[in-house]
């Protein structure tokens, strides 16, 4: 009976045998394998461990339960909303329904509830990073690239940060940051031209740290919204928008950057102070406070650079002296100052692009109500769904840059919930460190790297950072032994085998138990990725090292708070989708049309995109059933008040006056109701890191240099979500060219 049901098992997924030798078959190309003894024992390995693999299957529950799951329809995950089919909204099911109070609306403001869990978690670790030592050069002779070196692992207490970001916020009012009111605030968000008027904005503009979200909980506590980009290959030009724009009087960036922002403050009227973090940086660096001195016109202007611990100890000492008296002495009184607090109309962030694509940054503004309505969306949508728990224990590993939303709502929600959340320096996340050993701080051992370090349970991370998680693990274990390798080549090939089938392999994942303890430090519970599209292969991949957890593909913008859809843990073996509208969101098919009812954008059949459409062409005969396609538009209490200081023509052309945010992608509604991205409205592209770059604005600008021919062929440029920078095909002036070098 056993081997009864093993063979209809094979019969009816005889799919996946062929996904068996294509996963085996690749992974041994990428590490290439050329042993023909290897080789062999690599596919017998792959047949012997199938074949257990298929008798566990056979004799436990999964068999039965999966047997019966593929004579059922699948459910679907969306309904209609208002009998409309190309609007629709989650089905919420049993599990979805949460009354923790933290989701009731109790709080106002994002500060009050991380302040409320550090009440009910005092004593419970909260922020944690590794202290910095310096860098590892490889031996002399030896190729290589330098390593960190660390020391031991610091942690701030969830009391140390409610008492640093109030302290931190203090410190900012004897700085000159006053409070934005409520109606300058509402003036703001409610208009597309308005702009901030005096100092009442924090520019941050550094990397991932402790310091980071102090500074952050701080400034919002007290009314004083938070202005932020990425840190990584933003132009001087940028910066200097971002601070004019805002009006911002101080900015915190890295310790590496205080010499660049010295430089660039003159070009910055309201800019009065520089604060610097040690983040990732020994202690033994001097430190860089100084007062600057800047002509600007006939005046004379003072631009004071100070230490993030020094704005602490303005704020400890700050109650009703003011700004004048804490300067000129260290006393204080036990007075407590008047400071506006925040509600949940207050404007709490502008998060800008890098600008390096297209054009100045854009500021896109987000109340305390919008994130606090992000946080709620993904305990419903994600954690909840996932049953996944959030408990003290927990860990969460920080890689994507905190100007990203999505970030910021998931350090929020683990603040929330009482867990830990591991800053790690970007170039040790899966790399391996050096450790000091103590005692001696001359000697180095091998160290872990943040994963193996911090051994997180939920990993949130854009498709370019698990790219080069799969590039490590290649990377090792083609070092590996030959018949060590062989055998984990073999169990990695029948555990991406079983996930493709829509099952975890029991053999596949324990032959991995110490790769995956290696690599990933063994707790992961949940993998989570946005920013851009998640390639299938690498999902799987992924999955299979760390045993067959949840890794869920997120789909959202800035615009949305990035909530829109995510994928259902039940059904990743159908990965080709981004999942149903995420709880509180309605996603909505806008047929692609102008106002004189002409096509927008044709398929590959050359129709346009409808939502009445109930077919999508694609490689199965006769297309793809489908419940309607059109440009993707998105609304839900997440979304972004629009953005800051727009200077576009038609700012209505993204925000409509009925909630509803075009994405500028065009997808398409699953029978299953889910949410398939087919294409793009618009001539931009999102790049594997996230990144938006402007093909035909690139090729314009190229098309100025005097090294291009543009008679003759002129230049093209190409993208794709799987590329992390694109590529210019150029007909080059071959004399202007060769001169030049």
């Amino acid at each position: 009976m056993v081997f009864l049901i093993a063979f209809i098992h094979i019969v009816i997924k005889k799919k996946k045998s062929i996904a068996l030798r294509s996963d085996s078959s690749m992974l041994a190309d990428k590490l290439k394998a050329t042993s023909w003894s290897i080789l062999h024992l690599h596919w017998l390995l792959c047949a012997v461990y199938y074949l257990l693999d298929a008798i566990v299957w056979a004799v436990t529950v999964q068999g039965p339960r999966s047997l019966l799951r593929r004579f059922k329809s699948e459910p679907c995950e969306s309904t209609p909303v208002d009998r409309d089919e190309s609007s629709r909204r989650r089905v919420e099911r049993e599990g979805t329904h949460c009354d923790a109070p933290l989701l009731c609306g109790r709080f106002a403001t994002v500060p009050e509830l991380v302040f409320a869990s550090a009440d009910r978690h005092a004593s419970f670790k909260a922020l944690e990073t590794r202290e910095p030592l310096g860098m590892h050069d490889p031996p002399y002779g030896h190729s290589g690239v330098p390593v960190p070196i660390f020391g031991a692992t610091t942690w701030r207490t969830y009391h140390d940060v409610k008492s640093e970001a109030d302290a931190f916020g203090r410190g900012l009012k004897t700085m000159g940051f006053e409070p934005l009111s409520l109606a300058k605030s509402i003036t703001v968000t409610s208009s597309p031209f308005a702009k901030l008027s005096g100092p009442h904005c924090l520019v941050i503009i550094e990397e991932n740290c402790a310091e980071w979200m102090v500074a952050a909980l701080g400034a919002m506590s007290c009314a004083i919204p938070v202005a932020t980009a990425s840190s990584s290959g933003l132009a001087d030009d940028a910066i200097i928008a971002i601070i004019n724009n805002t009006s911002a009087p101080g900015i915190l960036c890295k310790y590496d950057e205080v010499h660049r922002v010295s430089r660039i403050a003159n070009a910055c009227p309201s800019l009065r102070s520089i604060i610097y973090t040690r983040a990732f940086v020994p202690k033994s660096y001097p430190s860089l406070n100084a007062r600057l001195q800047h002509h600007r016109g006939e005046q004379k202007v003072t631009v004071n650079v100070i230490e993030f611990d020094e704005v602490l100890k303005r704020g400890r000492l700050f109650r009703s002296a003011g700004p004048e008296e804490v300067e000129a002495s260290v006393a204080a009184s036990s007075f407590e100052p008047d400071l506006e607090p925040a509600t949940a109309e207050h404007l709490c962030m502008i998060i800008h692009s890098s600008g390096a694509s297209t054009g100045s940054p854009k500021g896109t503004m987000m109340t305390h109500r919008a994130l606090l309505a992000g946080v709620r969306t993904l305990f419903r949508s994600v954690f909840l769904d996932a049953q996944l728990q959030i408990e003290p224990q927990d860990v969460y590993l920080s890689i994507t840059p905190l100007s990203h939303v999505m970030e910021f709502l998931m350090q929020a929600s683990m603040l929330a919930s009482g867990a830990r959340v591991a800053y790690v320096d970007p170039r040790s996340a899966f790399n391996a460190t050096r450790r000091a050993i103590p005692g001696d701080g001359s000697l180095v051992s091998d160290g872990a790297s943040g994963m193996e370090e911090f051994q997180p349970t939920i990993v949130f991370a854009p498709p370019a950072t698990w790219q080069n998680f799969q590039r490590k693990c290649l990377k090792t274990i083609g070092a590996l032994p030959p018949t060590r390798k062989a055998q984990t080549l073999a169990a990695l090939a029948v555990e991406t085998a079983a996930l493709r089938a829509g099952r975890n392999s029991t053999v596949g994942s324990f032959v991995l138990r110490d790769v995956r303890m290696r690599y990933a430090g063994g707790r992961v519970k949940l993998c989570l990725s946005g920013g851009s599209a998640l390639n299938s292969d690498l999902q799987c991949f992924v999955r299979a090292i760390l045993g067959g957890v949840p890794f869920l593909q997120m789909y959202g913008l800035t615009e949305t708070g990035g909530c829109a859809c995510v994928q259902l843990p039940r059904s990743l073996y159908r990965a080709s989708s981004v999942g149903p509208p995420m709880i509180d969101m309605e996603v909505r098919l806008l047929s692609c049309l102008d106002s004189m009812g002409a096509a927008t954008v044709l398929d590959s059949a050359g129709a346009p995109y409808l939502a009445s459409d109930k077919l999508h062409p694609s490689g199965l005969d006769g297309g793809e059933p489908c419940l309607g396609r059109g440009e993707v538009c998105v609304r839900g209490p997440s979304a972004a008040s629009g953005y800051y200081l727009s200077t576009e023509e038609d700012p209505l052309s993204v925000f409509s006056g009925d909630g509803w945010i075009r994405s500028g992608d065009v997808g398409m509604w699953t029978t299953a109701g889910q949410l398939k991205i087919v294409d793009r409205l618009k001539n931009m592209v999102k790049l594997h890191n996230g990144e938006y770059v402007a093909i035909a604005t690139m090729e314009e600008c190229f098309r100025q240099s005097a090294f291009v021919d543009n008679r003759n062929g002129g230049v093209m440029v190409y993208a794709d979500s799987n590329m992390s920078k694109p590529v210019a095909l150029v007909q080059a002036r071959y004399m202007q060219a060769r001169h030049a070098l």
